[in-house]
């Protein structure tokens, strides 16, 4: 068995080749990855995706990235089989169930880390999640069709189970019931889990449960935040209530001077960037100009000397900004915030709801600007909420330190999820008011 904190692998291998009907199987390893990252063990768990497999390639990627977990999200076949792309990749094919066993008992042979769980999420792939179990401890399959919504809801609910150090088998029972729970019950009733001969499901627990390496002082650490007397406010402060309350209880998102504008079209992101008004667009365009301006012959022009060429502000289009300025940040971080909304209309849409096409805007929190940025200065008016946000912040991430280390008594409201779209791990916090140092360390002279 490998050692408690060795990461845990899982393959993700997808294929829609052309010919066969869609699948959202990109949205549903995005769904998987973040499902596994916000769990209890998240930071444990590294997804590979192999995008548009054959079947030869299905050996080597068991081989490279030696998965603990083999996810296969692909149409089904015939008799348990499977649809890979053909060697052209122009058409699609069949991969046998028996052949599948084959090329998994094959790597199992030699393997220095050995595949525990496969899922077959695609039509009819019981028989081939039984023909496995003679390879790994457990495989889950499907009895028929089933539909490419019900796979979007059991994924991320199934794995974000394992992740928080549960059974495979109540694994199972908790994405089963979030579907039945979301009206899919002739869905659920489709899946089945296979077992190895004389394995428990309830038993097969992926992360080997131990508790995290937390030392006592740490804990003792993290506890103290949760005595600290700006860890409760007064209720007199915002209503007629004369008592306190926990700050996790009460606290509101501290919004901040940036948003985003999202184009959709079929309930996917087509276009986003930077929101400004009509008037910031005109300033951003034609600042350049005002400097100096090349007329059509090449030559440089003095600064600010009038170019008979140049376009009237008012006709410009819109610059599409990618820029987050005032944190100093670009396209790629933005596009983590940009992926999360993606997530959220997709959950809208699983859920029964509906997102309309067109451009639409996206305020942004305090939280967001430090999920992309680790290093910035709050500014605002006193009173506007920025202690109550890092203290928020600091309480969140003791309490989810906490609970990942199975310590009793953790506040309910003391998680990453309290922490609206927050987009990264925990940390250890460290929360420093400089009225308090300065008062310990340089008292007040006579």
């Amino acid at each position: 068995m490998p050692p408690a904190n060795d990461p845990i692998p899982i393959l993700f291998v997808s294929a829609n080749p052309p010919g066969t009907e869609s699948l959202a199987t990109d949205v549903e390893a995005r769904q998987v990855d973040e499902a596994l990252w916000t769990s209890l063990h998240g930071e444990r768990f590294t997804l590979h995706h192999l995008h548009a497999a054959r079947i030869g390639d299905l050996a080597r990627s068991l081989r490279r990235h030696k998965p603990r977990v083999l996810h296969i999200a692909v149409h089904g076949a015939e008799e348990g089989g499977l649809t890979f792309n053909a060697p052209d990749d122009w058409e699609g094919q069949t991969l046998l169930a028996a052949d599948l066993a084959g090329i998994v008992a094959a790597y199992q042979a030699e393997a220095t880390q050995k595949l525990r769980l496969v899922v077959l999420a695609g039509c009819g792939t019981a028989p081939a999640a039984q023909l496995l179990c003679s390879h790994v401890d457990c495989a889950i399959g499907t009895t028929g069709d089933v539909t490419d919504r019900a796979v979007l809801r059991f994924s991320p609910a199934f794995y974000a189970a394992i992740g928080d150090e549960r059974s495979v088998g109540n694994g199972l029972d908790a994405a089963l019931a979030d579907l039945r729970g979301h009206g899919m019950h002739a869905d659920a009733g489709l899946f089945q889990l296979a077992t190895r001969p004389g394995m428990d499901p309830s038993k097969i627990v992926l992360t080997d449960a131990r508790r995290a390496s937390l030392s006592d002082a740490h804990l003792e650490y993290l506890r103290r935040w949760f005595g600290k007397s700006w860890a409760s406010v007064n209720l007199a402060d915002i209503s007629q209530r004369q008592e306190r309350a926990s700050l996790l209880d009460v606290y509101v998102p501290l919004p901040v001077d940036f948003k985003l504008d999202i184009e959709v079209k079929e309930q996917r992101i087509i276009d986003w960037w930077v929101h400004r008004e009509r008037s910031e667009d005109v300033r951003l365009q034609t600042a350049p100009t005002e400097r100096r301006s090349i007329n059509r012959r090449g030559g440089l022009q003095p600064p600010n000397t009038p170019d008979e060429f140049a376009p009237d502000p008012h006709e410009i289009e819109a610059v599409k900004e990618r820029v987050w300025a005032e944190l100093g940040v670009g396209e790629t971080e933005l596009q983590k915030i940009v992926d999360h909304i993606q997530k959220k209309i997709d959950e809208r849409i699983a859920d029964g709801g509906e997102y309309k096409d067109g451009t639409g805007w996206w305020y942004m929190e305090a939280h967001d600007a430090a999920s992309v940025q680790n290093r910035f200065v709050l500014l605002g008016e006193p009173g506007g909420g920025k202690s109550s946000f890092l203290r928020h912040l600091a309480l969140c991430l003791a309490g989810e330190m906490r609970r990942r280390a199975r310590d009793p008594d953790v506040p309910a409201n003391a998680s990453l999820e309290a922490l609206r779209d927050w987009l990264l791990g925990t940390y250890t916090p460290l929360f420093i008011e400089l009225r308090a140092l300065v008062a310990s360390h340089f008292p007040t002279a006579h």
